[in-house]
């Protein structure tokens, strides 16, 4: 569990004269904030100091699209079914706008579009008959390509894959003292993240082999 900290100044006229409530609002900034580094440790973090992220754990196998800087509906296809039963039945596609965007503009030799909106038309809002989502800490395409060894699409179980702990929720303690004429209030959350069963992961490389 990592301990995650903020510390905004606030004037005393502010608190005093606003015709909103300041601890609110700078609160409501700092589980932004905090939320937001979650998202990115969740996906990337090194486990040094911080939580365990997907990409950066070396026990998640990765699929190689076969291309530097592109993939294809076949290689969705292949990802998913790279998953054993037991995850895909629950599993959810992770990946940036960008990518669903790309995905979306996968087309058939017919020059018709695959997702239509869904692959094989599996469902509304579905890839292969599961749900996606979108996180922008993964990458995505410049100029509609992909950089050699990127990792833009996630598959799998999270509810079985990864775990989180929050603890207690965000805590603040108002400091009016040490910085007068401002008041800090100095927010703090703990949490922390990591692996728990690579198998229920599997994530799409952009790479030759």
């Amino acid at each position: 569990v990592y301990n995650r900290l903020a510390a905004p100044y606030v004037t005393m006229d502010m608190v005093e004269d606003s015709a909103i409530n300041i601890e609110s609002f700078v609160a409501e900034l700092a589980a932004e904030e905090f939320a937001i580094g979650e998202g990115q440790d969740f996906i990337s973090g090194t486990g040094a100091n911080e939580p365990e992220g997907i990409i950066t754990n070396s026990s998640i196998a990765t699929v190689a699209s076969g291309s530097a800087t592109s993939f294809d509906a076949d290689d969705l296809i292949d990802l998913f079914y790279n998953l054993k039963g037991a995850y895909r039945s629950n599993a959810t596609w992770l990946m940036n706008r960008l990518s669903i965007a790309y995905v979306r503009k996968l087309k058939a030799g017919d020059d018709n579009y695959l997702w239509t909106p869904g692959i094989a038309s599996e469902g509304a809002g579905l890839i292969l008959g599961r749900p996606y989502m979108d996180s922008t800490d993964l990458a995505g395409t410049t100029a509609g390509a992909y950089v050699d060894g990127n990792k833009p699409v996630i598959v799998g179980d999270f509810s079985k894959g990864y775990y989180v702990v929050n603890k207690l929720g965000m805590s603040v303690l108002r400091d009016p003292n040490s910085a007068y004429p401002y008041v800090v209030y100095r927010f703090r959350m703990r949490s922390g993240g990591a692996v728990a069963q690579p198998e229920a992961f599997k994530i799409l490389r952009t790479a030759a082999s």
